[in-house]
């Protein structure tokens, strides 16, 4: 299991991130906002691209903490690392 995590604010962003969750707090590494693109696409973007610094955000401004679908997991794996996973879970020669 990941500790890849989509979160769900008050304020109605979604944001997907590896999650590291405290008593009253949770902190977000590598936060990427999920933004619509039209037609029933979405689109990542930093959601707070002027730090390079975990964001710690309390628990009182988060709706829901949950596992994304594995697509959107991959989609963030690639979106952060560049590494891209195969869909037919082969083999790369």
């Amino acid at each position: 299991m990941s500790n890849t995590k989509l979160v769900r604010l008050f304020s109605g962003e979604d944001i997907l991130a590896k999650v590291i969750s405290g008593s009253d707090s949770v902190t977000l590494q590598e936060p990427i906002l999920i933004l619509p693109a039209g037609e029933g696409r979405i689109g990542f973007s930093p959601y707070c691209p002027f730090t390079e610094s975990d964001i710690t955000i309390k628990n009182e401004h988060v709706v829901f903490v949950v596992e994304p679908t594995t697509a959107l997991s991959d989609n963030y794996l690639q979106a952060t690392t560049g590494i891209t996973v195969p869909s037919n879970g082969g083999l790369i020669v």
